[in-house]
């Protein structure tokens, strides 16, 4: 995921993905509206697992983590 969607056309303004500020309540919120509704809606619970699961391939690179291009997850932005 970007960090900076247009609300207004739906198109991502920055693409750059990671879990630094502006991205990382995104994945909060999925986690704790899982713990919220239960297991009610275990949709919540499988996004934040897809996102977590890519953030540790894709973003972690060592101890450190990294910001990735969207679309290329294996291409760093810095």
């Amino acid at each position: 995921m970007g960090t900076i969607l247009n609300v207004h056309s739906g198109d991502w303004i920055v693409r750059e993905s990671g879990i630094g500020a502006g991205i990382d309540s995104y994945y909060e919120y999925l986690f704790k509206a899982y713990v919220l509704l239960g297991e009610k809606n275990n949709d919540y619970l499988t996004r934040f697992q897809q996102h977590y699961s890519s953030i540790m391939s894709y973003v972690q690179q060592g101890v450190a983590m990294i910001n990735v291009h969207m679309h290329q997850p294996y291409r760093s932005t810095k």
